[in-house]
């Protein structure tokens, strides 16, 4: 048995125990009486008390309310060893030059300047000079390891067409303008403009038959960059799904492969060792049915056998609640959205007035509305539907005004658990190296409160 940084019976427990919480769709809250079961907890009078402020706070478990029960401090307590510590220290970055940041959001610059200082820290001491790097977007990563580390070989691969063709552009772009700034600032140095930038952007649609022990040589038969008789490591920032776990698996298939820095987002896309990962509900003729492609594949969750032993499964809401940003809500001290309300009560008017649809999605067009009527009329309108009295609206909406409140302490509370389900996911990743003989951790490289998937696995080869 490997060591585990949370512990994984207790979450297996809580996730079980309050499954009502983050598998029942929030649509249904009002329709279903969801309530009900916030009420057989005997917390309903703790939690309607709360101000704005304290409902706020709510998705942080470190924070307790004073008149809180025994039984809620007891949940809170789980939660928080059921979580991986979200503890960030800022690196200091590696590089200032506003040319580096040309084109990326604040949330991207600080992305890829922690990134980038972690994967330096995880080269020293280490004799590799290669970088690849799944799943590259728009090739800021791989282009900022290369300019300010001109010793690094470095590739980046991505599906996307547009995206490769924008990291070439924009590659070549940095090449003429860089050169004459690293002249002005190391006005000795006698590097020439070739020998200042390795780095690679590669189209490559990664798939399963890239997972072996060629993965080098494969690469480096279609790059002008990598060399086949090198070492390598391999970096993934924020890749999406399925792609952090075939990240992975090509890490251990690969003996040139000797260092991995990993940080996985997009929780709802990862393949279940599950049959079907249904929304909404389970019905296989609702259009909220999504059957995996392949339950079956290598590269689905769970991939460690300690989760294999025994799994926690996950419905496709509660992966989309792993997506949550807690602490940048409680940060900025932000409530739930009234339109979150809105679609709750318009759920109930679906399954009064037209049943047929009350699995359909709204999507967001409705979200624009000033007030309920409105809202009520964009939706009908999106699906189709024809449209109802003023008069019909309000009556239900004044039905439910007076228990708003208490969705949105529900919400709240499915925030409280968003890290428990990203931390199995994360953790069932970790176990996965540790299973195959790599020293690895697992911490966070982001201010979550700018970036809130910071959860980072790095690993070395003996």
């Amino acid at each position: 048995m490997v060591a585990c940084p949370i512990d994984l019976n207790q979450a297996r427990q809580l996730l079980t125990t309050f499954k009502f919480l983050i598998d029942e769709p929030l649509v249904n809250f009002y329709r279903d009486n969801h309530w009900r079961y916030i009420v057989t907890l005997g917390w309903d009078d703790l939690l309607v008390a709360l101000s704005d402020e304290e409902l706020s706070q709510l998705p942080c478990p470190s924070i307790v309310p004073i008149t809180a029960p025994g039984s809620y401090r007891e949940f809170l307590k789980h939660v928080e060893n059921c979580i991986i510590p979200v503890t960030y220290h800022s690196s200091g970055g590696t590089n200032d030059d506003d040319l580096v940041k040309v084109g990326m959001s604040p949330k991207k610059q600080h992305e890829i300047s922690e990134m980038s200082s972690l994967v330096m820290r995880q080269l020293e001491g280490q004799s590799i000079s290669q970088v690849i790097d799944f799943g590259s977007g728009k090739g800021y990563l791989p282009e900022n390891l290369s300019l300010n580390n001109p010793q690094l070989l470095v590739v980046g691969l991505d599906k996307s067409e547009v995206n490769t063709r924008g990291a070439l552009n924009r590659n070549n772009l940095m090449n003429r303008l860089w050169y004459p700034l690293h002249l002005k600032a190391n006005p000795g140095s006698t590097i020439n403009r070739d020998e200042l930038n390795h780095y690679e952007p590669l189209m490559l649609h990664l798939n399963p038959t890239h997972v072996n022990k060629n993965f080098v040589g494969d690469i480096s038969a279609v790059s002008t960059t990598l060399r086949s008789d090198r070492s390598a490591m391999l970096v993934g920032l924020h890749a999406c799904g399925d792609l952090t776990s075939f990240l992975l698996s090509t890490f251990l298939a690969c003996p040139e492969l000797r260092s991995i820095v990993s940080v996985g987002c997009c929780y709802h896309l990862i393949t279940q060792r599950t049959p079907t990962q249904c929304y909404m509900t389970p019905d296989s003729d609702s259009p909220h049915h999504y059957p995996n492609p392949d339950p079956t594949a290598r590269h689905a969750y769970p991939l460690s056998n300690t989760l294999k032993e025994s799994p926690v499964y996950f419905s496709r809401n509660a992966l989309n609640l792993a997506q949550q940003a807690p602490e940048k809500n409680t940060y900025f001290r932000k409530l739930p959205d009234r339109n979150i309300f809105y679609r709750a009560v318009f759920q109930v008017i679906l399954s009064t007035f037209y049943p047929k649809a009350a699995f359909q999605n709204v999507g967001h067009k409705a979200s624009a509305a000033n007030n309920f009527p409105e809202y009520c009329n964009l939706a009908l309108e999106k699906l189709s539907l024809p449209a109802l009295l003023e008069d019909e609206v309000m009556g239900i909406l004044r039905t439910y005004e007076p228990v708003e409140r208490h969705i949105y302490i529900v919400y709240q509370l499915r925030m409280l658990l968003s890290r428990v389900i990203e931390s199995v996911v994360v953790v069932d990743r970790l176990c996965y190296l540790r299973e195959n003989g790599i020293k690895s951790e697992v911490g966070c490289v982001f201010d979550p409160v700018i970036s809130p998937r910071t959860y980072v696995i790095t690993g070395e080869k003996p």
